[in-house]
């Protein structure tokens, strides 16, 4: 989308166009072959057990690591965010001598964030 728009802006439509079609082909292929080579692959392993248990657990926990990193990065995103928040609101109140650059507050002061 973003690769079409700014062909568009360009005045370059028509090569926006060919390099989504040509991203689209790619995709195309690359998703088939790996289900091909998936497909092919099955017969080389051993199958579970009857009894294993494994087989049945691994999509959970597959989805549960998935969900974790997910919220992982939430939390890294929102502590950026107030740290941000932090470094706008010293550098445009009362506290105007910062050290450094003077575009972050001191380490002393972001404790007092995550106090508070």
């Amino acid at each position: 989308m973003v690769l079409l728009l700014a062909a568009v802006a360009l005045n370059k439509t028509a090569y926006g166009m060919l390099l989504v079609v040509a991203f689209s082909v790619g995709l195309a292929i690359t998703l088939t072959a790996v289900g091909l080579a998936f497909l092919y692959a099955r017969n080389r392993f051993r199958k579970p057990r009857p009894g294993a248990r494994w087989p049945q657990l691994l999509p959970v926990w597959s989805a549960g690591m998935i969900t974790a990193l997910g919220i992982g990065l939430c939390f890294a995103a929102l502590r950026n965010y107030k740290l941000r928040a932090a470094a706008i609101h010293w550098n445009r109140g009362r506290h105007t001598s910062l050290a450094g650059s003077g575009d972050w507050p001191r380490p002393t002061q972001l404790l007092s964030i995550f106090k508070g």
